[in-house]
């Protein structure tokens, strides 16, 4: 942030669920964030806020079907390009720091900061951090960073090799918002083989060498296409001033480690192969469910916006990075929840302002599509496991953390869709048992290639077949 730009106060929060997927992906937590550093802005109840309209009621259950050889194929990285790549203000290096002891001290009334673990770095050059402090910035921890961090977002920084300061904050918000979008929409926890499927890697260099910026190194961007069914949050062109934005801090360490945030180097990130990762050609059945359900919340009516994936824990008080104990952000209870770091709410133009300084697009200050909560919880989780061949389910299993798909309705219209030969087979025959009347189960079984094991259900009129 810039030294005429007073830092947001971010709203803390415990963070989400640290439940690890039945895939093997490691569950992260959300966090709170929220009121300005300013000293203008204090919190009130935000009619805005209250305004916010009542999330869609959940259907009992959300079902697609995966053809298990119907693959999503993935952009070549080196095409990719960013459609409005103006980056953040950043030289590539430090500039003195102009966050002062009482802009500290208001994060940390706000929950954003644990007391006692701080100390100001105003004035100072570059960062010069006492053994066992780390190096923060307030441009990061007002786009959704808490302490300690979440599971998640360690995950990234490992993957990629970096740390806090060689991301830059538009690319901590897009961090923030894909585990936002995850916990408080899909009711699961970020998967980090997803998030590379969606965003790709593009190097900050500086200087007459075009040497690697130590501030910003790297940004995310999302891939070619995704827009056509990924949220992008519409990113704020320039975030002026925030390599000024920096204190220390006490290392944080992840419940069951030992350090949270590696150690400071005052350097760049070194490149590694992760920096060229191509998105994968065939996307995996359960990454096409997620796919899938993603872009069902993007067309529907309302529809799930970019907005809506910072908005909904911004207005909340909710840092999404932040670690919370088996707790996810759609598990939210309401004003006492521990998932915030403050049950003040913020005024109204504590919220616009803070929502206006993080993304470009202006007036959306509540959420078009509302995230699920503990009163409106996401749709039951089914997995439907289906072979290409048969119009048969295997293992139909129920399951709200361990699986990575919601499920709302299964029609014959969505089963033509996936291509199920079989499905379709089976339809003619329904029909033809409808007008002659004489075709009964053991004739659907036959001419539909059912098993004999195979009984036929009804799930709210559409006919499928599943394993007794």
């Amino acid at each position: 942030m810039a030294a005429n730009e007073a830092p947001l106060s971010s709203l803390g929060s415990d963070a989400a669920a640290a439940a690890a997927m039945a895939t093997g992906a490691p569950a992260t937590n959300p966090t709170s964030r929220a009121s300005p550093l300013e000293a203008t802005g204090s919190a009130s109840t935000s009619s805005i806020a209250a305004a916010a309209p009542e999330p869609p009621v959940a259907a009992a259950a959300e079902i697609i079907h995966v053809d298990e050889e119907a693959q999503a194929t993935a952009s070549q990285a080196g095409a990719e390009v960013d459609a409005v790549a103006v980056e953040e203000d950043a030289s590539g290096n430090w500039t003195p720091s102009t966050i002062t002891t009482e802009q500290l001290k208001e994060l940390e009334n706000d929950g954003l900061l644990p007391a006692g673990i701080w100390r100001s770095a105003e004035n100072h050059p570059e960062p010069d951090p006492q053994n066992g402090e780390r190096v923060m910035l307030v441009s990061h921890i007002d786009r959704g960073l808490g302490f300690p961090p979440s599971a998640f977002f360690l995950e990234v920084l490992s993957h990629y090799g970096v740390q806090p300061h060689n991301l830059t904050p538009n690319s901590i918000l897009y961090i923030a918002a894909y585990q936002a979008l995850f916990e408080g929409y899909l009711g699961i926890a970020p998967r980090l083989d997803f998030f590379k499927y969606c965003f790709y890697v593009r190097r900050q260099t500086v200087g007459a060498d075009n040497h690697l910026a130590v501030c910003g190194t790297i940004n995310f961007n999302l891939r070619r296409n995704r827009e056509d069914w990924f949220p992008k949050v519409p990113k704020s062109d320039s975030v002026k001033g925030w390599t000024g934005t920096f204190f220390y801090c006490k290392d944080v360490p992840f419940p069951g480690e030992s350090t949270g945030i590696p150690a400071f180097v005052n350097a760049a990130a070194a490149p590694l192969a992760s920096w060229k990762e191509d998105a994968v050609k065939t996307l995996p059945a359960d990454l096409q469910l997620i796919q899938r359900r993603i872009e069902k919340l993007t067309t529907s009516d309302p529809e799930l916006n970019g907005i809506d994936t910072v908005v909904c824990w911004f207005s909340r008080r909710i840092q999404p990075l932040t670690h919370h104990p088996d707790r996810l952000i759609c598990d939210y209870t309401g004003k006492a929840d521990s998932l915030r770091c403050s049950n003040q709410d913020l005024s109204d133009s504590d919220l616009c302002h803070g929502i206006n300084r993080l993304i470009a697009v202006r007036g959306q200050y509540s959420e078009n599509f509302p995230m699920f909560t503990a009163d409106n919880k996401p749709p039951q989780v089914i997995t439907l496991p289906v072979s290409i061949n048969l119009c048969r389910f295997d293992d139909l299993t129920a399951n709200l953390r361990l699986t990575t798909l919601q499920i709302n309705e299964l029609s014959e219209e969505h089963l033509a869709q996936a291509g199920d030969a079989a499905a379709k087979k089976k339809r003619k025959v329904d029909e033809a048992a409808a007008v002659g009347g004489t075709a009964g189960p053991a004739k659907r079984r036959k001419k539909s290639g059912l098993p004999p094991h195979a009984r036929v259900i009804n799930l709210e009129g559409a006919t499928v077949a599943s394993s007794s």
